[in-house]
């Protein structure tokens, strides 16, 4: 198999969880992780926000790996129909991140300790 791209990396469809849990004192918060995704998991007082925040984490903590040398998991292969560009675009993430999404995951990880990250 060819070594997979940032692009295919945010393109895989990770399993998500998603649960309202008691914050105490009559509060509730909607948590919501990528299990399959180390350190991926967020809470936001409603859903959309919990969702909104868990895509860019996913975003976010995929970049981290590849920075440090690492190769997010892959339990699923990428879809092909996915959008890296409007996912990260919406997220506001910077043009530099989008420049990476073709580079390989070798590639990316000295670009990436060097420079680039979130928006």
């Amino acid at each position: 198999m060819n070594e997979l791209t940032l692009r295919d990396f945010l393109s895989v469809p990770y399993l998500v969880e998603a649960e309202t849990v008691d914050a105490g004192e009559g509060r509730w918060v909607r948590r919501a992780s990528y299990p399959e995704l180390p350190e991926c998991t967020v809470e936001s007082p409603t859903i959309e926000d919990t969702l909104e925040r868990l895509e860019r984490r996913r975003v976010e903590r995929i970049l981290e790996m590849l920075g440090e040398g690492g190769r997010p998991p892959v339990p699923r292969p990428p879809l092909p129909d996915s959008d890296p560009e409007g996912v990260v675009g919406r997220l506001g993430f910077g043009p530099d991140v989008v420049a990476l999404l073709d580079r390989s995951g070798t590639d990316l990880s000295s670009r990436l300790a060097a420079s680039c990250g979130p928006g």
